[in-house]
């Protein structure tokens, strides 16, 4: 998908590059999950979710998440910032076969990022759409083509599927 108008506005708001921390663990081998929970009221559900697939399919899992305290089995690293530069470097560094996110966040820097390299991205757990809270604003349909570079999304209930619906999601994912 060619870049849209909102998406183009987001980066530009979005100029500068944090630095992402040098003190990474190595990837694991073998197939990797990433898991991203956007606020610690979802890091239980994700942390759970993550260790299932460690012990019943034997995956490599990294959890992003705001509250770092450790987690056995998995890999647990900070959020990167949605910025254009440190997506690519964070997908280039873990390099994932599929990304979970749960609650509804939309990141259009990565979700953009993932589907370019066609890595599937699924949402769990979602509730109602929203940009990150730090990087709110006005994109002309940034959300609905943010949506669309989501494989599946997985909703809490009827409300929530009015939400996403609402604001563009397509029925049949």
């Amino acid at each position: 998908m060619a870049f849209s108008v909102g998406l183009t506005l987001y980066n530009m708001a979005a100029r500068r590059v944090a630095l992402l921390p040098a003190d990474r663990p190595s990837r694991p081998a073998g197939r990797l999950v990433w898991l991203h929970a956007p606020s610690p009221e979802s890091r239980s559900g994700m942390a759970e979710l993550g260790r299932r697939l460690v012990e019943d399919d034997g995956l490599a899992v990294l959890l992003t998440c705001p509250d770092l305290g450790p987690l056995p089995g998995l890999v647990v690293q900070p959020v990167p910032p949605d910025y254009p530069a440190d997506i690519r470097e964070f997908l280039n560094f873990w390099s994932p076969d599929l990304v979970v996110t749960a609650t509804g966040e939309l990141r259009p820097a990565l979700l953009h990022e993932a589907h370019q390299r066609r890595v599937p991205v699924i949402m769990v757990e979602a509730r109602q759409p929203h940009l990150m809270a730090d990087r709110d604003g006005w994109y002309p349909g940034l959300i609905r083509n943010s949506l669309a570079e989501c494989r599946k999304i997985h909703l809490v209930d009827a409300a929530a599927a009015r939400n996403f619906r609402k604001a563009g999601a397509d029925p049949e994912r």
